[in-house]
């Protein structure tokens, strides 16, 4: 296992069914990305101090959660932004957030 400080951050993309596995599949021939991808049903928001960060999250997104080097963070933002139409009202959210830490392990 080694460590890798400040050199990655966490990209979370909340988006429509309909884009989430076209947008994955497409991060993922770039540069050996993996990611994490899931469906979220209903609501999001809890009572926690998160509510102030996550917007209300229609019934049915798909959450796609990837860990990306700092130098591809733009562009992947931009990528999944035209890709789901996230100009637009209500159609999903994306966040990136630097960590201070990344552990990789062997496997």
């Amino acid at each position: 296992m080694f460590s890798k400080p400040h050199q990655f951050s966490l990209l979370t993309a909340f988006l429509p069914h309909a884009t989430t596995r076209s947008i994955a599949d497409d991060l993922l021939h770039q540069d050996s990305a993996s990611a994490l991808m899931w469906r979220a049903r209903g609501t999001l928001l809890h009572e926690h101090w998160l509510k102030k960060w996550v917007p209300p999250i229609s019934p049915g997104k798909g959450v796609l959660q990837m860990i990306l080097p700092e130098h591809a963070v733009n562009q992947t933002l931009s990528q999944v932004v035209d890709r789901a139409k996230l100009n637009y009202q209500a159609t999903g959210a994306v966040f990136c957030s630097p960590s201070h830490d990344v552990f990789v392990g062997r496997d």
